[in-house]
């Protein structure tokens, strides 16, 4: 270290970088939070480190969780990243996670039911985030644990000061690391047994991982697998599935539990033959079937870019002559309408779209003669708020004029109207 808090590495002498110390104070536990603030302070400026401070808004305690500091955490420590940081100036996290850090983190994903794919600790090193998509992220400190930080400290002396909250039980991974890796170690032998057996159970995930991920990507690539996912006939496979579990992180933004994942299999399996239903998979998602596609759509939303929402039918318009059905058609296949000069046989359009986009539209349902606007008799028919957008439509189009032809409906016993 110089003045000019430039360092350099020892092997690589074209290598330099500037350090920043960045803390968090989340005000979450009165003076002692201020004076682990002031304390770092202190020491960046013993050492010449420029240093930055983020306080949690006190005014929103009450709305605190650690998910949510998590998210402020890393997005503000992206706008610095990129405020330090140019084109041609790559910038680093280090993160101060050591081995005990990674063990709880596996063990809570256990408890959790992660996908097999995902029974790892912390990674040493990370390629970016959802909150930060382009950060590299190091954490060195990985393979030694917090009793060996605490002994190098004792032995040289240095002051640190320890989050007194670390000993509360309010949090899961507190109580983790308090209660359920202690009796972990007691029970196999230790530590260091405890460390091997959960190293064992990390590289048997990794391996299952590649090998998955390998054939799941080929299988989306090959089927042309982006915003929706469309379902071939085969049973769901365990690549099948891997497939599904990626689509689901990457539309979603974070790994579908591996609990589900199974009600998503089952769902396919057991209703195969259905064409169109919803089925929430927490955090404010759904996973919407509408034909052979799938869409992961948040509550009350509707993808505008799903293929199915508007496609053009091959259909036709005819005249069935009153009361009598036309020959040679099945009664099964018609579509009654209300009459409209406006529609000509040889110059219209059938299309398919969904309630979003048409709640406005008149429709007369073949039970009343007058219209009503499709979304009030959406909300007649009982359908829930969040699926009224995504309930399938057809229209029939000529020129500039659309009329409502049908809306399909499923009962909540799963037959349909």
């Amino acid at each position: 270290k110089d003045n000019d808090n430039t360092f350099q590495f020892p092997k690589h002498a074209d290598t330099t970088f500037q350090l920043h110390v960045v803390h968090f104070n989340h005000k979450q536990r009165g003076d002692a939070s201020d004076k682990d603030a002031v304390f770092v302070q202190e020491l960046c400026k013993d050492l010449k480190l420029p240093f930055h401070v983020y306080e949690w808004n006190s005014m929103d305690a009450a709305s605190f969780s650690q998910d949510k500091a998590r998210q402020w955490r890393q997005t503000t420590m992206y706008e610095l990243l990129q405020s330090l940081t140019s084109f041609e100036q790559q910038g680093v996290v280090l993160t101060a996670h050591h081995l005990n850090d990674s063990e709880e983190s596996l063990v809570l994903k256990m408890l959790r039911g992660v996908h097999l794919t995902n029974l790892v600790g912390m990674e040493p090193i990370v390629m970016g985030t959802k909150e930060m998509p382009s950060a590299i992220i190091v954490r060195p400190l990985l393979n030694a644990r917090k009793t060996d930080i605490v002994d190098f400290l004792t032995l040289n002396q240095f002051a640190w000061r320890e989050d007194e909250s670390n000993g509360s039980n309010k949090y899961l991974r507190n109580r983790v690391r308090n209660e359920l890796i202690p009796l972990l170690s007691d029970m196999v032998g230790g530590p260091d047994v405890l460390q091997k057996r959960l190293d064992t159970v990390s590289e048997q995930s990794r391996e299952l991982n590649d090998e998955l991920t390998s054939r799941a990507t080929e299988y989306l690539k090959d089927n042309q697998i982006t915003e929706t996912f469309v379902m071939s006939g085969e049973s769901i496979t365990l690549v099948k599935k891997e497939a599904l579990h990626q689509w689901a992180k990457t539309r979603l933004g974070y790994p579908l539990p591996y609990d589900q994942l199974r009600r998503l299999c089952l769902q396919l399996q057991e209703r195969a033959d259905q064409q169109q239903w919803t089925l929430q998979v927490g955090g404010g998602w759904n996973i919407v079937r509408n034909g052979i596609t799938l869409t992961a759509l948040r509550d009350g939303m509707v993808s505008d870019d799903q293929e199915i929402l508007e496609r053009e039918l091959n259909w036709s318009l005819v005249d069935n002559g009153g009361d009598n059905l036309v020959d040679n058609i099945d009664k099964a296949l018609l579509i009654q309408m209300p009459a409209n000069d406006d529609l000509v046989e040889t110059d219209c359009r059938f299309l398919l779209s969904d309630a979003k986009r048409t709640k406005k539209w008149d429709f007369t349902p073949p039970w009343q003669e007058s219209p009503i606007e499709l979304r009030d008799f959406l909300r007649g028919q009982k359908v829930p708020l969040h699926r009224r957008g995504c309930a399938p439509v057809m229209y029939v189009k000529h020129q500039a004029k659309a009329s409502l032809a049908a809306v399909f409906i499923e009962k909540k016993d799963g037959d349909s109207v």
